[in-house]
C-alpha cells in the first residue's frame, strides 16, 4: 500500500500482521493489511485519523507496537483491538477482535465526532486523557506491574500521553483532588524507601535492642524451683527434664515449669525478646528504613469523573479552576441549585445573585504569551476568585474559560467587592487582549421556566457586562 492510498485514514479499517486464509475469507475486504508496525508508519501520512487498527495473532513485541501508536500525535485515540492480548493490552488496546467490534468502532466513532476535539490543538496530557476515556468509555487508566522501575507500578497510557513515569503518581493524585478522575479499584498497597522512594525493599527481622540481623529462634524452659532460664537442650537428662541449676526433676509445664514467651536470641548482644523489629533495606539506595516510616501508596485504577466529563465535553485546555474556599458542582447540579434557591427567595422574601465570570481570549493569550503565564494567570484568577467568595456560596464550570458563581443572599449592588478583587490580577494591566466578563442576574424570578439553562443564558446576554 502506498502513501497516496492513505490520504484519508480517518474512518479506515487496519490490519496489523499476517491475515490468514480464514481470514482473509471474512474481512480481507474491508481492511487495508500490512505487514507489521514499521510498515504501517512507513506508508502512514494524514493529517486527522481515528482508525480501527486490529493486531493479527502474529505481532512480534504488541506491548510496544501499542506504545509507539498511543504517543503519535495524531494516532493516540485510535481504536486498536487485538486478537492475542498481551500483558499492556488491558491499559492501551480497547479489547479483544470479534464479531460485535464493527458496532464497537461505529459507537467510538459517533463519541469522538460529537466531542470534537481538534487533534492539532492537542498538547496536554490531561486533555489526552478526559477525551480517551470519554471516547472510550468502558476504559479504566490501569496501572501495570514492572519489576524494571523502582515505582514497581507505572501507568503506560500516563507514559504515552507525556506523563513522566517518575512524577505520575503526584499527577495523578493532582488530578484527583481536581475531581476529574474518580478512583475505581484499588490494586494494591505499595511501600517506598523514604530516601529514594523505590518499591524494591528487603523487610529483615533485627535485635530491637541492637539493630542486628543475627537473631534465631530458640526454644527455651523456666525453672519454678530456682528461677534458672536457658535452652531447652541445657534441661534435658536422659528422657526427661532436669534443672541444670538445681537439679530439680521438671515433670509437669505449669506446675514445675514453663516456656519463657521471649523465644528469640540475638546472636551478638544475646538478648532474648519476643518480637524482633522489621527493617526495611532498599535494594537501590541500602538505607534501612523503620517500617513506619515508609511511604505508603495506594494503586488505584481510575475512570472520568462528571466532571472531567464535563470539562472534555467543553473543550477545556486547562484543568478545572480549583476553588477551595466553596463547593463546585457541575452544571445540570448548579441548574437545580438556582431553580431551589429561587423557590426559597420567593417564599422566605430572600435576595440571592448569580454571576458569570468569563475568560475572554485567552487562547490568544497562550499563544502569545505561553502556557506558563497562562498558568499563572489562572492561579491569580483562583486565588482572587477565593479570597472573594464564602463557604456558602456555589461555583460551576459552565462553559469554556466560563465560572458560574450562586452567593445567597448577596444583592447585585453587593458585587462590587468581588470587581475590586478580581481587577487585581497583575496580568490584566500588561498590555494584553486578556480580559474578564462579570454579569449579575438578580433572584427571586417568579417567572422562571423549568429550562433553568435557557433562562440563564436570556438572562446574562440582556444584562450589561463589566470588563475588565
Amino acid at each position: 500500500m502506498n502513501k497516496q492510498q492513505l490520504n484519508d485514514i480517518s474512518l479506515q479499517k487496519i490490519w496489523i500482521g499476517e491475515l490468514k486464509d480464514i481470514d482473509f475469507l471474512v474481512y480481507g475486504h474491508e481492511f487495508t493489511v500490512f505487514n507489521d508496525v514499521e510498515h504501517f508508519f512507513s506508508a502512514f501520512e494524514a493529517q486527522s485519523h481515528f482508525p480501527l487498527i486490529v493486531f493479527a495473532d502474529n505481532i512480534v513485541n504488541q506491548g510496544e507496537a501499542l506504545k509507539k501508536i498511543r504517543k503519535h500525535e495524531l494516532l493516540w485515540q485510535s481504536c486498536i483491538l487485538v486478537n492475542t492480548p498481551c500483558y499492556l493490552s488491558e491499559a492501551l488496546a480497547n479489547g479483544l477482535f470479534n464479531k460485535q467490534s464493527d458496532d464497537f468502532y461505529n459507537s467510538v466513532i459517533t463519541r469522538a465526532t460529537s466531542l470534537n476535539l481538534s487533534l492539532n490543538l492537542v498538547d496536554s496530557a490531561l486533555t489526552k486523557l478526559l477525551s480517551f476515556m470519554w471516547i472510550y468509555k468502558d476504559n479504566s487508566l490501569l496501572p501495570v506491574h514492572d519489576l524494571s522501575i523502582n515505582s514497581v507500578y507505572y501507568y503506560p497510557l500516563l507514559e504515552c500521553f507525556g506523563v513522566n513515569t517518575k512524577d505520575a503518581m503526584s499527577w495523578l493524585s493532582s488530578i484527583h483532588r481536581r475531581k476529574l478522575l474518580q478512583t475505581d479499584k484499588l490494586i494494591d498497597r505499595v511501600r517506598y524507601c523514604r530516601h529514594c522512594q523505590s518499591g524494591h525493599l528487603n523487610y529483615v527481622d533485627s535485635c530491637p535492642s541492637c539493630q542486628s540481623i543475627d537473631i534465631a529462634s530458640v526454644s527455651s524452659l523456666h525453672c519454678f524451683n530456682c528461677g534458672h532460664v536457658n535452652g531447652e537442650s541445657k534441661f534435658k537428662e536422659g528422657i526427661g527434664l532436669s534443672c541444670p541449676n538445681c537439679h530439680t526433676k521438671l515433670r509437669h509445664i505449669g506446675v514445675d515449669y514453663d516456656r519463657p514467651i521471649e523465644n528469640q536470641k540475638c546472636n551478638q548482644c544475646h538478648t532474648s525478646f519476643v518480637d524482633a523489629d522489621v527493617i526495611a533495606k532498599c535494594f537501590h539506595c541500602q538505607t534501612s528504613n523503620q517500617v513506619d516510616e515508609l511511604i505508603v501508596q495506594n494503586i488505584h485504577s481510575y475512570n472520568i469523573s462528571m466532571e472531567g466529563k464535563s470539562l472534555i465535553r467543553l473543550g477545556e485546555r486547562f484543568d478545572n479552576f480549583n476553588l477551595t474556599s466553596t463547593d463546585s458542582i457541575n452544571y445540570s447540579h448548579f441548574e437545580w441549585v438556582v431553580k431551589w434557591q429561587n423557590q426559597l427567595a420567593v417564599r422566605h422574601q430572600q435576595t440571592h445573585s448569580i454571576v458569570k465570570i468569563e475568560l475572554k481570549n485567552l487562547a490568544q493569550f497562550i499563544a502569545e504569551n505561553g502556557e506558563a503565564r497562562a498558568i499563572q494567570l489562572i492561579d491569580e484568577f483562583e486565588s482572587r476568585i477565593n479570597e472573594s467568595i464564602r463557604t456558602t456560596d456555589i461555583c460551576c464550570l459552565a462553559g469554556e474559560h466560563t465560572l458560574l458563581l450562586m452567593l445567597p443572599n448577596t444583592t447585585i449592588e453587593h458585587l462590587s467587592f468581588v470587581y475590586q478583587k478580581l481587577k487585581g490580577i497583575s496580568l490584566l494591566n500588561k498590555n494584553s487582549d486578556f480580559s474578564l466578563s462579570i454579569k449579575g442576574i438578580p433572584l427571586p424570578s417568579k417567572e422562571m421556566p423549568d429550562e433553568i439553562g435557557v433562562w440563564l443564558e436570556q438572562q446574562f446576554a440582556a444584562q450589561q457586562e463589566s470588563v475588565l
